[in-house]
């Protein structure tokens, strides 16, 4: 935390005056108030995510959450802090919108892994009637890289063929100056 006040000593004189209360601030001193603390919220995430992978080594991040949780002034002695606790660094409003975004991940994250379900469960469908699986996720991965290279060189999207016919009837009509009629 030091390197950071050292390297930015605009960033130590708004912490420095407005520690207490950082969204009394002005706007140009929260915008780095607020950054510091984006910053070490990202530091510990990306800590903690490791920590919950057991790819970070303990004492690591031990250290990190220690150095953060010492700077929130929230650290009881020999006690490895929560996320809460290094939260608690943040100010209210930040905290309830990080929550928000929080929350809103969790909720996506479940959805994918429902879709990631409903997808599996879909190619075990078609192979119990016979489809090659393997043939129908290489036509599948080839549709989207097409339509990923149309898309990487700005070009439309809308207009490709779905190779289904009717369905290239019905969804043309969403296409401004085509007409399916």
């Amino acid at each position: 935390m030091n390197m950071v006040m050292a390297s930015s000593p605009e960033l130590a004189k708004a912490l420095a005056k407005h520690a207490g209360n950082p969204e009394a601030a002005p706007t140009e001193d929260k915008v780095l108030i607020l950054g510091l603390y984006r910053g070490m919220f990202h530091i510990w995430s990306n800590a903690h995510r490791q920590h919950l992978n057991g790819t970070i080594d303990p004492v690591l991040y031990r250290s990190i959450v220690q150095e953060l949780t010492a700077y929130a002034g929230e650290t009881p002695a020999g006690e490895l802090p929560t996320g809460d606790v290094v939260m608690t660094a943040l100010p209210q409003s930040a905290q309830n919108h990080l929550r928000q975004f929080i929350e809103q991940i969790e909720r996506l994250e479940e959805e994918k892994k429902a879709i990631a379900e409903d997808i599996r469960d879909k190619f075990a469908e078609a192979k119990a009637v016979g489809f090659d699986v393997k043939a129908m996720r290489e036509i599948l991965k080839h549709s989207f890289e097409v339509i990923q290279e149309l898309y990487d060189k700005k070009q439309h999207v809308t207009g490709v063929a779905s190779g289904f016919h009717d369905l290239d009837l019905i969804s043309s009509t969403f296409i401004e100056g085509v007409s399916s009629m």
